[in-house]
């Protein structure tokens, strides 16, 4: 037996229920396709072993390949590993050393589309399942894994019913059949209605790598300041020190994205993330110990960033995993105080204190593009983006406040955005909006603005050189106090 293929089910024209399944028999002379009915489809049966049939029909078939299959009927008897002669058990044993699964780094060697394969293998990666629509209106379901053995990992696409095998991460799967999909820089593996996810014996996993080796083996593990551009497969552990609201923006082909940023910090530094799509909908809080495997890692503005995509996996770091400082102690390490008098432009995550004594306009919600994220203009009774150069029947709203900061050292500006522009308000944007809008006035928030005047203030931020002023100032990323 060089191939056993899952059962498929059908409806007769009666209304009846039927069973199928296909098989597909080698000798030293050849191969042939073996189709069992209804009943004959529930043997036990599997790559490997010997099937005597007795009473099959030989009949033409285009799909073969070989253009003809053996067709079994009610009368034909199947015996599975029958009594053999010895010379026809050392034909077939000969037959049967090559029907075994693939090394995973042996799928590279494959040249065309559609080449059916078997693998064993651990599941490292696991996505959740994903409903889509097909051309004829139905309903389809698929799920992504990516899978590994001790040369390599390969990723694996499985197609409705298979996408609802149950597994989890660190299970050993056996798969039959799965065929190949050239992609630019790899071959990655469908699942479909013939292929078959198997629970291996212990014997074909006795040289599978753990997954935590398998892991060790695939992803290589660095400190976030270790991080350098272009880096691929690599795994960073840190604590999340800031999370934002998910932003929905339009895509170049007109569909919808969602992408939301988040702060990761180890003992050694910080890096932002930006999660898309999916991703942007992790269950996440500040504080929280977590592993990213597989980002890709960008330069922007001199900055390192890492990106979280579908091919990223986010999960909570475990236990054994968490031996990072407390999120106190990250926070003591990465945020450096400083006088005013000693900011340089470029300095990150640097905290600042000082007294607020001065506000800068009274116009804290601004008109964005939900587009292009620019701001946008009323001209003649609408909004207009110029950037887009399009009408906007309902902008995005952006909150922001800027202050005039003062310690013993001299005095700066600084900006809060979105997030921290909330938190030093203590109102989040929809309430702000809901104030002007039964007011009617933008300016009706001053007050509560300038209550800010006379506080000390504790900040988290970034300074940066304003071109148009000619100084140094401060983006707030994080309130972390405010005293009378």
């Amino acid at each position: 037996m060089s191939k056993v293929y899952d059962t498929i089910t059908f409806e007769r024209d009666d209304g009846s229920t039927g069973k199928v399944k296909s098989l597909e028999l080698e000798d030293d002379t050849g191969t042939i396709r073996v189709t069992l009915w209804n009943e004959d489809t529930e043997m036990e049966i599997k790559k490997g072993d010997i099937l005597k049939i007795i009473g099959g029909n030989i009949e033409f078939d285009d799909y073969s390949g070989t253009n003809y299959r053996a067709n079994t009927n009610w009368n034909s008897k199947l015996i599975v590993n029958p009594p053999i002669d010895q010379k026809m058990e050392e034909v077939l044993s000969e037959v049967g050393k090559y029907i075994k699964p693939v090394k995973i780094t042996d799928l590279s060697n494959i040249e065309d589309d559609g080449e059916e394969v078997d693998i064993i293998g651990r599941v490292v990666n696991l996505y959740e399942p994903n409903e889509f629509q097909r051309d004829d209106g139905t309903t389809g379901l698929v799920r992504t894994a990516e899978i590994a053995d001790e040369t390599g990992m390969v990723r694996v696409s499985m197609w409705d019913s298979k996408a609802e095998y149950p597994m989890k991460e660190g299970d050993a799967l056996k798969i039959e059949n799965a065929r190949s999909r050239l992609g630019e820089y790899q071959v990655d593996l469908s699942v479909g209605k013939t292929s078959r996810i198997l629970k291996p014996t212990e014997d074909e996993i006795s040289n599978l790598p753990s997954l935590q080796d398998v892991e060790s083996m695939l992803y290589q593990t660095k400190k976030i300041e270790e991080l350098a551009e272009g880096d691929r497969d690599v795994s960073i552990i840190g604590r999340i020190l800031s999370t934002s609201e998910p932003n929905q923006f339009t895509k170049s082909d007109g569909s919808t994205g969602i992408v939301r940023s988040i702060e990761i910090a180890d003992d050694t530094g910080v890096v932002r993330a930006s999660l898309w799509d999916d991703q942007a909908n992790a269950p996440l809080k500040e504080g929280e110990a977590i592993k990213i495997e597989n980002p890709r890692v960008n330069l922007r503005n001199d900055h390192i960033e890492i990106s979280v995509g579908r091919t990223t996996l986010i999960t909570k770091a475990k236990e054994d995993e968490t031996s990072i400082p407390t999120l106190d102690e990250i926070q003591d390490k990465i945020y450096p105080p400083k006088k005013i008098e000693d900011i340089e432009e470029g300095d990150q995550n640097i905290k600042v204190s000082g007294e607020v004594i001065d506000i800068r306009g009274n116009k804290i919600l601004f008109e964005m593009c939900p587009n292009c994220n620019k701001r946008v203009n009323w001209v003649d009774d609408a909004y207009i983006c110029d950037i887009c150069g399009e009408e906007i029947e309902k902008p995005n709203m952006l909150m922001i406040i800027g202050l005039m900061m003062e310690d013993d050292t001299g005095t700066i500006s600084m900006t809060f955005f979105r997030q921290s522009a909330e938190e030093v308000l203590g109102m989040t944007t929809p309430e702000a909006e809901e104030i002007i809008a039964a007011t009617g006035d933008e300016g009706s928030l001053e007050e509560k603005v300038g209550d800010l005047v006379g506080r000390q203030i504790t900040v988290i931020a970034d300074a940066s050189f304003d071109e148009y002023n000619e100084e140094i100032r401060l983006n707030a990323k994080k309130l972390v106090d405010v005293k009378l």
